[in-house]
Protein backbone atom coordinates (compact mmCIF):
# COMPACT_ATOMS: atom_id res chain seq x y z
CA UNK A 1 0.00 0.00 0.00
CA UNK A 2 1.27 3.56 -0.60
CA UNK A 3 2.41 5.94 1.73
CA UNK A 4 0.66 9.26 1.41
CA UNK A 5 2.82 12.04 1.59
CA UNK A 6 2.37 15.45 2.43
CA UNK A 7 5.80 17.04 1.28
CA UNK A 8 6.14 16.90 -2.58
CA UNK A 9 9.45 18.80 -4.81
CA UNK A 10 9.23 19.73 -8.26
CA UNK A 11 12.29 21.36 -10.60
CA UNK A 12 12.35 24.59 -11.15
CA UNK A 13 15.53 25.63 -13.40
CA UNK A 14 18.58 24.73 -11.81
CA UNK A 15 17.43 24.08 -8.10
CA UNK A 16 14.55 21.31 -5.96
CA UNK A 17 12.05 22.75 -4.71
CA UNK A 18 10.76 20.56 -1.43
CA UNK A 19 7.51 21.54 -0.04
CA UNK A 20 5.03 21.18 2.69
CA UNK A 21 0.88 21.46 1.86
CA UNK A 22 0.83 23.55 4.42
CA UNK A 23 4.19 24.84 5.07
CA UNK A 24 7.77 26.83 3.98
CA UNK A 25 9.37 25.29 1.38
CA UNK A 26 13.42 24.53 1.08
CA UNK A 27 15.52 25.36 -1.99
CA UNK A 28 18.50 22.95 -3.07
CA UNK A 29 20.89 24.95 -5.62
CA UNK A 30 22.63 22.97 -8.11
CA UNK A 31 21.04 19.96 -7.08
CA UNK A 32 21.88 16.94 -9.02
CA UNK A 33 19.13 14.73 -8.13
CA UNK A 34 16.03 13.79 -6.09
CA UNK A 35 13.97 11.08 -5.38
CA UNK A 36 10.80 9.97 -2.90
CA UNK A 37 11.27 7.38 -0.55
CA UNK A 38 8.97 5.85 2.29
CA UNK A 39 7.61 9.17 3.19
CA UNK A 40 10.84 11.15 2.63
CA UNK A 41 12.26 13.25 0.60
CA UNK A 42 16.05 12.53 -0.46
CA UNK A 43 17.94 15.30 -2.60
CA UNK A 44 21.51 14.62 -3.99
CA UNK A 45 23.74 17.93 -3.56
CA UNK A 46 25.97 18.95 -6.45
CA UNK A 47 28.92 17.93 -3.68
CA UNK A 48 27.09 14.75 -3.71
CA UNK A 49 26.15 14.62 -0.28
CA UNK A 50 22.54 12.83 0.37
CA UNK A 51 20.22 15.36 1.81
CA UNK A 52 16.54 13.90 3.52
CA UNK A 53 13.39 15.98 4.23
CA UNK A 54 11.00 14.29 6.54
CA UNK A 55 7.45 14.73 6.36
CA UNK A 56 7.64 17.24 8.70
CA UNK A 57 10.03 19.57 6.30
CA UNK A 58 13.52 18.84 8.42
CA UNK A 59 16.41 18.51 6.94
CA UNK A 60 18.90 15.40 7.65
CA UNK A 61 22.60 15.30 6.11
CA UNK A 62 23.22 11.92 5.64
Amino acid sequence: MAVKSDIHYRWEDDCVVVKKNKGNKLKFQNAKAAYHKDGNIFVISSLGRKIRVDKFGIRHWE
